[in-house]
């Protein structure tokens, strides 16, 4: 997992801003999501890292039926592209880590 991007102390600012961001979950008990499961959730890219070897298509929404992946091989044999909606889960890490630079940077600058 490390390969994957997880942040390493020398990655974290020392004077991080909490930016807390309510995105009500309609289906999430009290319309709320868990905030841990990432860290427990690899298992089923491993699965979908797998039917892309396997296949040659990328399945980007869960759950991945065989009636997806049977689809997206389909439109591949076609030549046409494999349309799929992504899941917006928010800003990236990475931009939140480059937000929280520049503005340390700019309160060093003052």
């Amino acid at each position: 997992m490390a390969g994957a991007g997880i942040p390493s102390i020398n990655d974290i600012p020392d004077d991080a801003e909490v930016v807390f961001n309510e995105t009500p979950r309609e289906y999430g008990p009290q319309n709320s999501t868990g905030c841990s499961e990432s860290y427990q959730s690899s298992g089923h890219v491993a699965v979908l890292n797998a039917i892309y070897d396997a296949t040659g298509v990328r399945i980007y929404t869960l759950p991945a039926t065989p009636e997806k992946i049977k689809e997206a091989m389909n439109a591949l044999s076609r030549g046409e592209a494999v349309r799929q909606e992504r899941w917006d889960l928010g800003c990236d890490m990475f931009e939140r880590l480059d937000h929280f630079e520049a503005k340390a940077t700019a309160e060093k600058l003052k």
